[in-house]
């Protein structure tokens, strides 16, 4: 089949003519479409990203904060813990001074005893 337009009547010609300018038309329109979608989805991607990134300091942000807070709450009782620990050792030691004090002859003859016997 032939599509020669120059043998097709002036009238076919003119609507061949002007049909195909609708079809580059709607081309370009269409490509100016698809670049407007591509821009959009861009600036979605780097707004998307942009978010994203906010999200990720404050969650970071909140993450080092409980740490920071965990980590005071955890030396205030381990300081609590300390100051019992030296409160239990100080007793015990005037308890231990106490009993040697009370039973210092005592003691020193046992040993003397034990001492002497080995021998």
């Amino acid at each position: 089949m032939d599509y020669n337009l120059s043998r097709a009547p002036s009238s076919v010609q003119s609507a061949g003519i002007e049909f195909i300018g609708k079809i580059l038309e709607t081309e370009q329109k269409a490509g100016r479409l698809a670049d407007e979608a591509r821009e959009k989805s861009e600036n979605m991607r780097s707004g998307i990203d942009a978010s994203a990134e906010g999200l990720r300091r404050e969650y970071r942000m909140r993450a080092e904060e409980r740490v920071k807070k965990m980590r005071e709450q955890n030396r205030v009782i381990a300081e609590e813990q300390i100051a019992a620990l030296d409160e239990t050792f100080k007793r015990d030691y005037e308890r231990m001074e106490t009993a040697f004090e009370k039973n210092q002859d005592e003691w020193t003859e046992q040993l003397f005893r034990i001492i002497i016997k080995r021998d």
